[in-house]
């Protein structure tokens, strides 16, 4: 008895699974194609394609896509700016990793942390690679080959990451975040070259 109710469930699931399927496609829908491009995420002007992390960010000015489309300034090394300009008497410098909080996406660039960091320790100097959207291993990717750098001072290796609790789904890509980032874009400003400045 037990199991032809379980067959019965599992044909009758089955079935109905089928049925719609050929309903959606008989009324026009088609399944969701991840591998068209470029959407979600690089619709974005501030963000270009990068072999290795996915995206990174694009050196400019940009307007956040935001509430207030606060100035962005991203450095051509991709860095967020964290103050006027490098400072060479600095005795170490200092990275700053992560998605859009450690970049500090959508406020001024003298408001982000990173830049913030740099006038409360001024024998620092704090580079910010935050990008935004990035989990914990596109982050390593980021600061990485600046740490295989340099001439072996500890203190010159000094990384914040800046961990949020979305990064566990970002590592592991789960449905919703990879929908989320595929997408078609539908906030902020449109964009054109009277809003943007590159540098």
């Amino acid at each position: 008895m037990h199991m032809r109710v379980f067959l019965t469930v599992v044909v009758s699931t089955l079935l109905g699974l089928l049925l719609g399927e050929l309903g959606g496609r008989a009324i026009g829908l088609e399944p969701r194609q991840y591998e068209d491009a470029p959407r979600g995420i690089y619709e974005a002007p501030d963000i270009m394609h990068h072999p290795d992390a996915g995206w990174v960010n694009r050196p400019g000015v940009w307007p956040s896509r935001e509430a207030g489309h606060l100035p962005m300034t991203v450095w051509s090394n991709g860095g967020r700016a964290t103050g006027p300009e490098s400072r060479k008497d600095a005795l170490a410098t200092a990275y700053v990793i992560g998605g859009s909080f450690a970049m500090g996406y959508g406020v001024r660039d003298k408001d982000s942390f990173a830049y913030q960091l740099n006038g409360l320790y001024p024998e620092l100097w704090i580079e910010n690679l935050g990008v935004s959207a990035y989990g914990t291993y596109q982050a390593l990717l980021s600061v990485e080959p600046l740490l295989q750098q340099g001439d072996g001072d500890e203190i010159s290796r000094l990384v914040i990451y800046g961990f949020i609790n979305d990064h566990l789904k970002r590592n592991v890509a789960t449905f919703g975040w990879v929908k989320a980032i595929s997408g078609p874009s539908s906030s902020g400003p449109r964009w054109s070259s009277s809003n943007v400045s590159t540098n």
